[in-house]
């Protein structure tokens, strides 16, 4: 992630919510990620581990064993945020939504243009299954609270769909489950 690193993090840094905690699991790089994370060790909102190749599922585990926040969003090395990305969720957290969804652009890195964008159209389920939107970790906030209690973790046996198996064992906590979509595109 040396070419993405600096630009996702630079995103999240600069973000206008500015109660962050940001958590760096480094999964063995074998590039430069490692010494450009550790620039940004001494930032306060940053907290940095390195461990031994065990996986994403490894790592996010190890993410979540870290944090100490409120809630916990996910987001890849290689993808940014916008500016208010986590101050949206955060605005539209309350009683008539307990799990939020936002769109996103899926770029074309080697042509540097916007090969599309996924805007949730509806607040259905299998709608938002179909257009793609439950299967990965980013564009969702989860309620800290719930996957400390319920011990939600990341299945380490899995090597392809372990986001949508957290995401479902954590909307199987919700008791009654209350989905909010954003119009806005917040992640890319």
């Amino acid at each position: 992630a040396e070419c993405t690193i600096e630009r996702c993090l630079g995103s999240l840094i600069n973000n206008s919510y500015k109660n962050l905690e940001i958590i760096l699991v480094d999964d063995c790089s074998t590039d430069n990620s490692l010494k450009i994370c550790r620039q940004y060790e001494s930032d306060s909102i940053i907290v940095y581990h390195s461990n031994e190749n065990h996986g994403p599922s490894f790592s996010r585990n190890k993410g979540l064993e870290l944090s100490t926040g409120d809630y916990i969003m996910f987001v890849d090395s290689d993808d940014w945020v916008e500016a208010n990305y986590v101050k949206m969720f955060v605005k539209n957290l309350n009683d008539d939504s307990n799990f939020i969804i936002c769109g996103y652009y899926n770029h074309d890195e080697i042509n540097s243009g916007v090969l599309g964008k996924i805007k949730p159209i509806s607040n259905d389920l299998f709608e938002l299954y179909n257009q793609t939107l439950l299967q990965q970790l980013w564009t969702k906030i989860f309620d800290a609270r719930i996957v400390r209690e319920i011990n939600i973790r990341f299945n380490e046996e899995l090597t392809i769909g372990e986001d949508f198996d957290f995401i479902l064992h954590y909307l199987d906590q919700l008791d009654n489950l209350k989905i909010k979509t954003l119009d806005n595109m917040l992640y890319h």
